[in-house]
């Protein structure tokens, strides 16, 4: 539905110079056009669905054919009866795949053909063994151009081509993942620490991707398997899941209770409005589409967005919904699901200022482009009634008001997570721990093999199976010397945050001190002295670190080429001191170190986050000296570490 403007200020439709027609369309998959068309391009130098016939050969061998000659060529061209000249259609170039695939030519078995909206990719291409989905390459590109597009440090790489493999190039430098990441989670990257200049050097450039990686991995992501060189090297399917995750926190970060309070009308019967704190995004969009759903007079309900979707059904109730004048039922008479899909996609853009998928991406079932959708069509008109003042203020009581304690359950959330456990994430500390088994699960993956599954309580569905399993957890920890006075499996169960608070500490501060090789407190302390030896520190509460110029020396020592000095500040008023705290989060980063808080925590010397974060930062040191590459405080504990070649 594009449009130009002509001459006169009137306007006509856009061509589509790579349209196909529907009997030679039908014989292809979506994502099977897809790729012709992105190879096609590549020799489309005027841009207008055309290429010259005499470089068909190359396309041909582009696509991974064998034994590719001129009298080949010749032939394919002749089966069209064309009229003389020198340029080939894109629908034209289709009839000919379509052909050859029709008399199964023995060249065109060295395709491989995608399945499951997987890129087409041949059997010796760069792509190896995986693969990934077109349609996301092209949402994801579309979504970042627009909300990068006024950058100007990505003037030189924006906009990337959707319909291209240039997004993991524009990965390369590290620059475009680290302002994604504080789009995704404004201020956690300094973006002053970030190496921004043209022709970056080998070494600014894996600074700037150690920086990437920490930094989401500190704002929830699960990065597994992911080093800088996997980035410089383009291994799409690991970038391509690393941007997902980013992409995922960004469109769905405001969709919970304290951006949207009217989600409480979407409690179940018999259900406490304190559990739709435990539920991830995904849950609500789920609940969201089910509620307009049942409002529509509609008895079909919805448990994933993935294949539920796929017939556009509940799509188009929804939009309707929402917008009943905008949005009307027309698509349900179509049996083609693609054409439904683009009116649920036309229907889309009349409500948000921007849709980044295609009607593939529905038919296909594609969880997380429609979990991209759904977040923008919530985020924008989630079309929940509003709320009483009763409902406000239960609304209210779940908006945790003590600040200090929702940042430590913020920091040991994002902690419990990096552990890359199976079956475990946290969406809220208080309420997930509630039935012990996050807990036992924390416990043996920092002390494998302590914790006897025999014992416990699989399905914790009563309030005693869920207090036994908390006290088996603390009895395991008190094992490992950890103290846990006063505590007990009720207060657990029973959501005493301040307690919860206390036995999370203790777990966290007993694995970072392991991961050190079972070290003290006292014995790191002594060697941040020993790397800073003009200005000593009495203890982690020292209130001299509150300028963070201590713990820049202390980067310094282990790197100084990753310090800027004419961006750390003397630190005597407020602003420099949070300024120097930024940049000292975002330089242990670059280090590679993988560290949760924030930069008042170094400001006001908490001295639990500051003990931390030192642990960090001698994690680095030690890797460094041992020769490793790329370190990770999670990662090179649980995982194999990935050492220099």
């Amino acid at each position: 539905n594009a449009k130009i403007m002509v001459e006169g200020g009137e306007e006509e439709p856009k061509v589509d110079y790579y349209e196909v027609p529907y009997e030679v369309k039908k014989h292809f998959s979506p994502d099977e056009l897809h790729s012709l068309k992105l190879n096609f391009r590549g020799f489309d130098t005027d841009k207008n669905g055309q290429m010259k016939r005499a470089q068909l050969g190359e396309l041909f061998i582009a696509l991974g054919f064998k034994d590719v000659n001129e009298e080949f060529v010749t032939a394919q061209i002749a089966t069209l009866s064309l009229e003389e000249g020198e340029t080939l259609h894109f629908k034209e170039f289709c009839k000919i795949i379509d052909n050859l695939k029709e008399k199964k030519d023995p060249k065109i078995q060295k395709i491989t053909l995608s399945k499951g909206g997987k890129e087409i990719h041949m059997e010796e291409g760069s792509i190896g063994h995986h693969s990934y989905e077109v349609e996301e390459v092209e949402s994801f590109c579309k979504l970042v151009n627009e909300v990068l597009k006024d950058d100007k440090d990505l003037e030189e790489i924006l906009p990337i081509d959707p319909d291209s493999s240039d997004l993991f190039d524009a990965m390369e430098s590290g620059v475009l993942l680290c302002k994604l990441i504080n789009e995704a989670s404004p201020g956690t990257i300094d973006e002053r620490a970030i190496n921004s200049k043209k022709n970056l050097n080998i070494f600014q450039t894996k600074e700037n991707l150690n920086l990437a990686i920490s930094a989401s991995k500190s704002i929830g992501c699960r990065i597994v398997n992911i080093n800088p060189q996997v980035i410089i090297e383009k291994k799409a399917h690991l970038v391509l899941g690393m941007v997902w995750q980013v992409i995922k926190i960004l469109v769905t970060k405001s969709v919970d209770l304290k951006h949207h309070p009217e989600i409480i009308h979407l409690k179940e019967e018999e259900e406490e409005i304190a559990e739709l704190l435990k539920l991830p995004p995904e849950q609500i969009l789920i609940r969201w589409v089910n509620w307009h759903m049942k409002q529509a007079g509609q008895e079909r309900r919805i448990n994933n967005l993935g294949g539920d979707l796929k017939d556009s059904i509940c799509y188009s109730y929804v939009l309707n919904q929402l917008d009943k004048e905008k949005c009307d039922l027309s698509a349900l008479e179509d049996e083609d699901l693609h054409e439904r899909a683009k009116k649920v996609i036309t229907n889309s853009g009349k409500l948000i200022p921007k849709t980044y998928i295609t009607p593939d991406a529905i038919v296909k079932a594609n969880q997380k482009l429609n979990i991209i959708l759904c977040s923008e069509l919530f985020n924008h008109v989630h079309g929940l009634p509003p709320l009483t003042k009763e409902e406000e203020y239960e609304a209210a009581k779940l908006i945790d008001d003590d600040i200090e304690g929702t940042k430590e359950e913020r920091v040991f959330r994002l902690w419990m997570n990096a552990l890359n456990i199976d079956s475990l994430y946290i969406n809220n500390l208080y309420e997930d721990v509630k039935d012990g088994l996050f807990y036992l699960k924390v416990i043996d993956k920092i002390w494998p093999g302590t914790i006897d599954w025999k014992r416990v309580e699989k399905k914790p569905n009563m309030k005693v199976k869920k207090i036994n399993n908390n006290g088996y957890a603390l009895k395991a920890v008190q094992e490992k010397k950890i103290k846990v006075i006063g505590i007990g499996g009720t207060d657990i169960v029973d959501g005493n945050k301040k307690l919860i608070l206390a036995i999370t500490w203790q777990m966290m501060r007993a694995h970072y001190l392991q991961v050190l090789g079972g070290r003290t407190e006292d014995d790191l302390l002594k060697w941040v002295n020993s790397m800073v030896p003009d200005s000593n520190i009495q203890n982690f509460k020292d209130k001299t670190m509150a300028d963070s110029k201590f713990l820049i020396k202390l980067e310094a020592a282990i790197e100084p080429r990753a310090i800027n000095w004419e961006l750390v500040t003397e630190g005597e008023t407020e602003e420099d001191k949070e300024k120097n705290a930024k940049y000292c989060i975002s330089i242990a980063r670059k280090l590679g170190a993988l560290i949760f808080l924030l930069w008042d925590d170094i400001v006001n010397v908490n001295p639990k986050m500051v003990m931390v974060f030192a642990a960090s930062l001698m994690k680095v040191y030690e890797d460094m000296k041992a020769g490793k590459e790329q370190f990770s405080f999670i990662s090179d504990n649980f995982q194999l570490p990935c050492k220099k070649k």
